[in-house]
């Protein structure tokens, strides 16, 4: 097996599956097909990683994700409710996903991304999806709620701020199934979106501008993540404000299959009809799968 080496933009990559380092036509400024295929490496990486490296960031990822919540109540507490309360509330937020995302975890609505281009290419089966979806939604799950029983059972927050995370995650579950869907719908699509963006720009400075505006916007619009928000809710839950059923069935479930509706059908989905499928490559990737392969996992 060759040796990976990091790009340009530290991504480790392998010599016989490079993705572009710059543009073909402006040097620092990537077409449709370039990111594409710089998205088809990250996917490369993820489904070549050995299971339990895998699995060790998925979780890790689902508890730096918490920071995100701590963040944000720790900067809403120090403020009195009010005009623009929210707005700088919220300015802290995107900690958790600057962790995530810089860091190279794997967090599921990342997924609904990366993986799935391999996958509409058929260099993946969608034995392969489901495998890198199930594991990093699991364990991202695992992660936020271990991060909410830390929050529940010590004295890590103090009054003022176990009454505003209580507060945020009452307000997650009093949305109804359909408007908890759509708002997910939408942060699905920002999220996949941002994982787009942050495959098209060089250098961390801007990737980290990038997520803090997208992830601002998020939370700032209301729209749930299906992470985060469990560790909120999670947090709630472990404080006695609601039982796990209703977690279960009026937040993670309407939340996840928005997250990844989003994901799926506005970013791959669509950026994927856009990829015109040249420049080398199958030539670096190999045979595609056949329909058997790809449907099954089977040869």
């Amino acid at each position: 097996m060759a040796i990976k080496q990091p790009d340009a933009s530290g991504a480790l990559t392998d010599p016989s599956k490079q993705t572009p380092n710059e543009g073909e036509t402006i040097k620092d400024f990537f077409d449709t097909d370039e990111i594409f295929l710089r998205v088809l490496g990250t996917a490369d990486h993820e489904l070549e990683q050995p299971l339990h490296t895998f699995a060790w960031g998925s979780l890790a990822a689902g508890l730096f994700i918490g920071f995100s919540f701590v963040a944000r109540v720790a900067l809403s507490a120090a403020l009195p409710e009010g005009d623009g309360y929210a707005l700088i509330g919220n300015l802290l937020y995107p900690l958790g996903f600057i962790f995530v995302i810089i860091g190279r975890y794997p967090l599921y609505t990342e997924n609904t991304l990366t993986p799935v281009t391999l996958a509409l290419t058929r260099f993946a089966s969608l034995r392969d999806l489901f495998r890198i979806w199930g594991l990093s939604f699991s364990l991202n799950l695992v992660g936020a709620c271990l991060f909410a029983l830390l929050l529940a059972y010590t004295g890590i927050f103090s009054e003022e701020m176990v009454e505003r995370a209580r507060g945020f995650g009452s307000h997650l579950l009093e949305a109804s199934w359909a408007d908890a869907f759509f708002k997910a719908v939408l942060a699905g699509w920002l999220l996949a979106g941002l994982v787009w963006l942050v495959h098209a720009a060089q250098g961390t400075l801007a990737r980290v501008i990038l997520i803090w505006l997208v992830i601002y916007l998020q939370v700032c619009a209301g729209l749930f993540h299906c992470i985060v928000g469990s560790a909120e809710v999670l947090y709630y839950v472990f404080m006695g404000g609601a039982s796990v059923g209703a977690y279960l069935t009026d937040f993670l479930i309407p939340v996840t299959l928005g997250n990844t509706a989003g994901g799926v059908v506005f970013v791959a989905i669509l950026n994927y009809a856009q990829f015109s499928g040249d420049k080398g490559f199958n030539a670096n990737r190999g045979e595609q799968l056949s329909w058997r392969e790809w449907l099954l996992g089977v040869s």
